[in-house]
């Protein structure tokens, strides 16, 4: 009888394991890498440079690889934030502080940017200028504002530059043959959208953003998640673990996208870990490592702006909410 008892407990011990181990559950263990430092420390200090390229926090950006240049935001202060055009490799060409409210939108392949400037003296549906930097002629020029005879007159030599439809809010930027800018705004912009066909990649702050984890679009060749260990384990909350009602992800698209995230399967089952993420970052061959104590569901990942083609070359990329760049010492940078 008590053979069979232990026989019962045991399986029943076994079942249970076996179920944790389903859910997720996985035995804690150490620090595999002590030697590898922590992001954004790198191994090879003494060869290679990981730095962020200044000190202010990225709140967007906009990186297509098919254009030669890049646009930053950056959060400067509680008034306003600022706007960067740079030149790869991040070269400064031009160089903004907005206020609050600010409207901008970047087209990267003509080297236009658009700038509608916040009124800061109460009128909140009101611009105090619309701008357009170009960047062939390094000149910023200050659209004029059409108004309802002039617009009449004009609409049928003007060609839009970009839409930003937002109720009383909204603007239209416009150029004629001649290659000058003009605007209409608010009542006599929606008026104005009638008449000119609307295409959602003319429209403001497209494309323009800070990615999440997990994100298709994040573009990372040049790091590799080559190892990870759990450090602690915890059963995760009700909250955590979510509920049908609490759950926002309708179609899936969420999930999904979480899921193309090297750290997503360790973030499945009914546990909470702790996890170190072992990284390689490389130039061309040359590689260094790191680690990462976050890294899915955080902003600590790693999004490219450019792929070095040599070791000479340097690596620039998002992270943290920071611009870093990786290089070689002996390397121009």
């Amino acid at each position: 009888m008590r053979k069979k008892i232990i026989i019962i407990v045991s399986a029943f011990l076994v079942l249970i394991c076996a179920g944790f181990y389903k859910a997720g559950y996985e035995l804690p263990g150490k620090d595999k890498r002590p030697e590898v430092p922590f992001f954004p420390k790198i191994t090879d200090s003494g060869n290679f440079e990981n730095i962020a390229i200044d000190s202010m926090n990225v709140s967007a950006y906009r990186n297509n690889p098919e254009s030669k240049y890049i646009l930053l935001a950056y959060n400067s202060t509680a008034a306003g934030f600022s706007l960067s055009v740079k030149e790869r490799p991040f070269q400064s060409i031009y160089q903004r502080n907005l206020p609050n409210g600010s409207i901008y939108a970047f087209d990267d392949l003509a080297g236009l940017l658009f700038i509608g400037v916040a009124d800061t003296g109460g009128n909140l549906n009101g611009y105090a200028a619309c701008e357009i930097y170009n960047i062939s002629r390094g000149t910023l020029f200050r659209a004029a504002e059409l108004n309802y005879d002039n617009y009449q007159s004009k609409k049928d030599v003007l060609r839009v530059l970009k839409f930003h439809l937002d109720g009383l809010a909204s603007v239209i930027f416009f150029e004629d043959q001649q290659g000058q800018y003009y605007f209409v705004k608010n009542g006599l912009a929606i008026e104005a959208s009638k008449h000119f066909p609307y295409q959602k990649n003319g429209d403001f702050n497209t494309g323009v953003s800070v990615r999440i984890g997990g994100d298709p679009e994040i573009s990372h060749p040049n790091f590799i998640l080559y190892d990870q260990a759990v450090l602690g384990i915890k059963v995760k909350s009700l909250l955590h673990m979510g509920t049908p009602s609490s759950s926002s992800d309708y179609d899936g698209s969420r999930r999904r996208r979480y899921e193309q995230n090297e750290g997503y399967s360790g973030m499945q089952g009914m546990f909470d870990k702790d996890y170190l993420y072992y990284f390689k970052m490389k130039l061309k061959a040359s590689e260094v490592m790191f680690k990462s104590s976050l890294y899915h569901y955080s902003d600590t990942y790693f999004d490219q702006l450019n792929v070095p083609a040599s070791d000479r070359d340097t690596l620039f990329y998002y992270a943290q909410r920071k611009i870093y760049k990786f290089y070689k010492k002996t390397s121009l940078n």
